[in-house]
């Protein structure tokens, strides 16, 4: 993932794009897997249904259940080991999950890059959905920004698509 300022004379821009990696199965099976081919470092993560799209608004529909940010594969690993979270831990029993993942080369002490990216997907598919993915618990506060940030993703892959 990278993040550049965009800015001209008259607003402060931030464009952040996101190069979300390959679609990974998420399954109880791949903690090893994970725990040996995800990068030891920080970024954003989703987890999505492959064939499978749940309701939200009126003609909305999201194959997507989870978004989140920190150290990728603690936190993947996490995730499926300890069954943390209830609802996550449900839709892997009855559903056939897959992940994606990008790392920040976060060396900026004063922002939590990862974690401002994932306030900003959330708030991105919330706007668009009406809620937030269903296993997400709480929504993280947008970063308190001098800056307009825009979330680019690639034509491959898009949260707000799946």
């Amino acid at each position: 993932m990278h993040i550049y300022d965009v800015s001209t004379s008259r607003t402060k821009r931030l464009q952040v794009k996101v190069n979300w990696s390959r679609e990974l199965t998420f399954s109880s099976r791949q903690i090893n897997f994970i725990l040996e081919t995800v990068p030891e470092e920080r970024g954003v993560y989703c987890i999505y249904a492959k064939n499978y799209r749940w309701k939200y608004r009126q003609y909305k529909w999201s194959g997507l259940i989870y978004i989140g940010s920190g150290w990728l594969d603690d936190r993947l690993s996490r995730h499926l080991a300890r069954q943390e979270n209830e609802v996550l831990a449900d839709y892997l029993d009855k559903y056939d999950l897959a992940y994606r993942f990008d790392r920040i080369e976060d060396d900026d002490e004063d922002e939590d890059w990862p974690r401002n990216v994932e306030a900003e997907l959330l708030d991105l598919f919330k706007i668009k959905f009406g809620n937030l993915p269903l296993a997400n618990r709480r929504e993280e506060p947008l970063a308190d920004l001098d800056w307009e940030v825009e979330i680019e993703e690639p034509d491959y892959f898009s949260i707000l698509e799946i």
